[in-house]
């Protein structure tokens, strides 16, 4: 199994989030789940939330304590791109 303890956790966290259902309710990028995962960038509803559902997932991988993440929460979608790839997380083939 590749990737480290902590991408393995978040990628758990995300996953079991899916299967929970989680998503936008009422209207686009709204919803009481969507904040969830908007709150730790200081964002509010409306604003895009795939990458902060991602973010979200370390987070949560690190038992909330955003001091351990691997890279901080992102106000803006392009920096967890830019976080992966510092890290030498991505794969392009």
């Amino acid at each position: 199994m590749g990737g480290n303890t902590v991408g393995r956790a978040a990628l758990a966290a995300a996953i079991d989030e899916l299967k929970a259902g989680t998503g936008e309710s009422g209207r686009k990028n709204a919803g009481p789940l969507v904040w969830t995962y908007l709150e730790p960038a200081g964002l509010e509803e409306g604003n895009i939330w795939c990458a902060h559902f991602t973010s979200w997932g370390f987070l949560h991988a690190c038992s909330n304590e955003a001091d351990k993440m691997p890279f901080p929460c992102p106000r803006e979608v392009r920096a967890v791109m830019n976080n992966f790839k510092k890290s030498e997380w991505v794969f392009e083939p």
